[in-house]
């Protein structure tokens, strides 16, 4: 093999080398690609784990409800309406015969409004809110460990349909 097919062997071997190495490349990169769309594929397809972090973030909820119980609460209240009375008075006027009979009304409308503000603050509940707390915290706790767990229902199930 001298000259032209030492020449061309060498060509064909860099040719079929260097896409070797290029479809190594794209098939790294490809592959990536690939698991990072079936991970997102899961996360948003899959019922089983959607329902899991569905869980999770119920649970998740009753840390900031227990922690509520240190801050105030206000409340603000107000009132409003409108009362109309009217009044009818009969005088009699007996110094002439025969007597006569004056009737006076007086009507009055009255617009009535009310507001009103509270605002307190728990000084101490009998430490509810701590243990309140605390027990919502290990609550959240153990729910993400059962989920990540390797025995959870979502790790023995597959991913992607088959």
């Amino acid at each position: 093999m001298r000259g032209r097919g030492l020449r061309e062997n060498i060509v064909r071997r860099l040719t079929v080398g260097g896409i070797a190495a290029v479809a190594i490349g794209y098939g790294a990169t490809a592959s990536a690609d690939t698991l990072e769309w079936a991970i997102v594929q899961a996360y948003q397809n899959n019922p089983s784990l959607n329902a899991q972090r569905a869980a999770l973030r119920a649970v998740d909820e009753n840390v900031p409800q227990a922690l509520s119980g240190y801050r105030p609460k206000f409340s603000v209240t107000a009132s409003g309406g409108y009362n109309y009375f009217r009044e009818v008075n009969k005088s009699v006027n007996q110094q002439v015969f025969p007597n006569t009979v004056i009737y006076n009304s007086l009507g009055e409308s009255l617009g009535t409004r009310q507001f009103g503000a509270t605002a307190t603050q728990t000084l101490f509940n009998g430490f509810q809110t701590a243990n309140r707390t605390r027990q919502a915290e290990s609550q959240s706790r153990a729910r993400a460990r059962r989920c990540a767990s390797p025995s959870s229902k979502f790790f023995s199930t597959p991913l992607l349909p088959t």
